[in-house]
């Protein structure tokens, strides 16, 4: 049993899911890269007798992790696909919801998770692209004034797909 996410493997994306592998034979000693993800054996049987459920992990992923991700412009399509144009986020959404708007660049080597109400709920639905250099900060004042210059865009589905 494990708690695993995108990032463990190396995909700038955070979306923490639970495992349960089973298997008649033993599976042997596993990889590596997945040992420290394993729940202790002794922490399950617990909650197990407890009738309690696991806790689950929270926050983002450790600074560690992310570094070790690509980054996300080896999932993106080319900036200069007409198709992107479409999913510019509009002047009225930037007035209204800039605030919760999780902002990524193409250099970043984390996004969050996307919802099946991307785009329509954007609290917690999943980050959005600012096609800026890697050297520009992202503004810490999310405002439609600072970010309406920046044309912020919701990812392609070809792109979250690729993640």
């Amino acid at each position: 049993e494990l708690w695993a996410s995108p990032s463990h493997f190396k995909v700038p994306n955070q979306r923490t899911r639970y495992f349960l592998l089973a298997r008649r034979q033993s599976f042997g000693q596993p990889p590596n890269r997945i040992e420290p993800l394993l729940l202790p054996r002794l922490l399950v049987d617990e909650a197990v007798e407890a009738g309690v459920p696991l806790e689950l992990p929270r926050g983002k992923a450790p600074l560690q992790l992310q570094e070790e991700c690509a980054e996300l412009d080896d999932f993106l399509l080319p900036a200069d696909e007409p198709e992107l144009a479409e999913l510019k986020i509009g002047e009225h959404v930037l007035e209204r919801h800039a605030t919760v708007l999780d902002l990524v660049r193409r250099s970043d080597r984390r996004s969050c998770c996307f919802t099946k109400n991307y785009t329509r709920y954007l609290k917690s639905g999943g980050s959005v692209l600012v096609d800026v250099s890697r050297d520009t900060e992202l503004p810490t004042d999310k405002t439609l004034t600072a970010l309406w210059p920046l044309q912020p865009r919701f990812f392609a589905p070809r792109e979250i797909a690729n993640l």
